[in-house]
């Protein structure tokens, strides 16, 4: 049922993951990021992003002609009421700390995350990371989007199919 599918990741610790759950599924999985595809021109249909860290060029590029891009970014709204909050998540085996940040000269947020996890001998790794997410103008996202290459550009609230309205999350 999955022929015809392909899927990448870049961040290391679920590189490993991937490989052993896609590939017994016959999917075609290559390490990788929304920067710098691993694919070939013209590969796909589809193409679906969840973490928002793309080049709008490179995705445009692996896209056969008349395939679509769907991807979820978080709101300008949403970005900017995270500053300054702190989230945690915890398991029997972990526990992830996230701080987050934003910028209202750059218009960015900054994620910076500790995880740790609970080895076999009792002890705590920890791991720690740093992401940013750009809050994106309706307007500069079609302009990103347009000077890509795309066309009959849809942008969507909260994941319907309606306009985003200025106090939604994604």
């Amino acid at each position: 049922p999955y022929k015809n599918t392909a899927a990448m990741e870049a961040y290391p610790p679920n590189v490993e993951l991937c490989r052993q759950t896609l590939l017994p599924l016959v999917i075609d999985f290559r390490p990788g990021d929304g920067k710098k595809p691993p694919f070939e021109d013209t590969s796909f249909d589809l193409v679906i992003n969840r973490h928002g860290d793309f080049d709008a060029q490179e995705i445009y590029r692996i896209l056969k002609p008349g395939g679509r891009f769907i991807f979820d970014v978080n709101s300008p709204y949403k970005l900017r009421r995270m500053d300054g909050q702190m989230y945690m998540d915890e398991t029997e085996d972990s526990f992830c700390v996230w701080r987050t940040f934003f910028s209202e000269r750059t218009q960015i947020c900054t994620y910076q995350v500790d995880l740790f996890r609970l080895n076999e001998d009792e002890s705590w790794e920890r791991e720690f990371e740093e992401h940013r997410e750009r809050a994106w103008t309706e307007e500069e996202l079609r302009t990103y989007l347009t000077d890509a290459g795309f066309t009959d550009i849809v942008i969507s609230g909260d994941m319907t199919r309606r306009p985003p309205k200025a106090d939604e999350d994604r």
